[in-house]
């Protein structure tokens, strides 16, 4: 979706669930380490069962799988689950490999990592847990997520939480309000080997002790599902994929104004022309003014406006994971990018020209390609050991198109209207 589609987004999770109820899921992640959970079955590796009451209502069941082999592992834990919107594009092509019990479909994609899916689990381990811990009927019915037919899903996945260097995924069903999954990862010590932490939040608050004899036959149907799922086939190529599926932009050296635009046709005064973009009509520019209530420039509408500007399209998001990031950070497709990647730097690189003759000095706005993800302070959930350190580090520096040996170009001020307009050919990006 555009930048200008936000408000569909909160219109829809108005109908749906609200951004508290998922905060509240991250929230639960606090005490997943702790000694509140009450154990129901034991492996020799650590593995275990435990349950307990939820903080606010209903039972939370967790499996907290050791050691889990994976062989195709990323170099970063964080990366270890694929975006959910990147599984639900690409799963048809996994499962005429291999048929995982697991069945996503995007219905719509708010941000990276955070979407509306049509999801059913048909897994035999899901089947169990349903049988011992479901509620087939009544006004608490509960399915623990076992589905075959496709049921509506919200899902948030954040990297880096709530640790550097592992990631969370929170499963809100939808359709039965009181129940969803939250799958936490982190490495362990041994190389290839990951701490898999899965918890189900289910409506009724109480503990039936009738299947303790099975439950050690349960823990280990689950650990082998896990390691399964970890490594079907094809999830190395998937992984990789959603790695780089997106594309962070950061503006920088906007501190003498706003950035530029090129001029439209009708602004005839406060203009700064560069002489040497007029044979690719980017002559003339103007300032940037943003629309946002909170009067802060962000980047995703300065880039969408300059884009339009160019006749060109891209699909702009705010978030990260279903938090906000700050104002000069935005995100976009990176094969989307590539497609006009060329043009926008040549553009930028008129508009710095213009900016300096506009404010003086020898810096001007210019965007850094893969910075790391900087979200603002109000929509970082509660964490562990310090987790938000990494989510708010400084941004990396990785590819500066525009500080690269550029020319001067020379500039004058506008004094009166030009012929030059913009009169690039739009091009037509292919959605993902």
């Amino acid at each position: 979706k555009l930048y200008s589609s936000k408000p569909s987004r909160q219109e829809t999770l108005d109908m749906l669930a609200t951004q508290e109820r998922m905060e509240a899921h991250f929230r639960l992640v606090q005490i997943f380490f702790d000694n509140s959970w009450h154990m129901a079955a034991q492996r020799p590796d650590g593995s275990s069962m435990t349950h307990r009451s939820g903080p606010t209502g209903g039972h939370l069941l967790k499996f907290d799988f050791r050691n889990v082999f994976v062989e195709d592992a990323p170099s970063k834990a964080a990366d270890l689950l694929l975006f959910p919107e990147v599984r639900g594009f690409f799963s048809k092509s996994a499962e005429r490999f291999h048929p995982h019990h697991l069945s996503t479909r995007v219905v719509e994609v708010y941000g990276p990592g955070d979407v509306l899916v049509n999801q059913s689990w048909t897994a035999p381990v899901h089947l169990m847990v349903c049988i011992f811990f479901g509620q087939l009927s009544g006004p608490k019915k509960a399915h623990c997520l076992y589905h075959k037919t496709p049921m509506l899903a919200w899902q948030q996945l954040r990297q880096n939480f709530p640790e550097p260097n592992s990631c969370t995924l929170v499963h809100q069903d939808l359709e039965s309000s009181d129940e969803s999954y939250i799958l936490t990862v982190c490495p362990e010590a041994e190389p290839k080997h990951f701490r898999a932490v899965l918890v189900f939040q289910l409506p009724d608050d109480g503990w039936h002790s009738w299947g303790d004899s099975f439950f050690a036959g349960l823990l280990d149907g689950a650990y082998k599902g896990a390691c399964s799922h970890l490594n079907r086939p094809l999830i190395g190529d998937l992984r990789q994929i959603s790695a780089h599926y997106y594309l962070i932009l950061s503006l920088r050296n906007f501190n003498r104004g706003c950035p530029l635009l090129p001029a439209t046709s009708d602004q005839t005064d406060q203009t700064v022309t560069v002489s040497a973009g007029e044979e690719l009509g980017m002559a003339r520019w103007q300032e940037f003014q943003s629309q946002n209530a909170d009067g802060k420039l962000h980047l995703a509408e300065y880039l969408q406006l300059f884009l339009e500007r160019l006749d060109l399209s891209l699909r702009i998001y705010e978030s990260w994971g279903g938090q906000q990031l700050v104002p000069y950070q935005c995100v976009v497709l990176r094969e989307e990018w590539k497609e006009i990647r060329s043009l926008v730097f040549l553009a930028l690189r008129f508009q710095k020209a213009a900016y300096r003759r506009l404010h003086g000095g020898t810096t001007a706005p210019s965007l850094v390609e893969d910075a790391a993800p900087r979200v603002t302070p109000s929509s970082v959930s509660g964490t562990v050991s310090g987790a938000t350190d990494e989510l708010s580090c400084r941004v990396v520096v990785r590819k500066t198109f525009l500080e690269l040996q550029e020319e001067t170009l020379e500039v004058q001020e506008q004094v009166k209207r030009t012929k030059s307009e913009p009169t690039l050919e739009p091009k037509t990006l292919v959605a993902c």
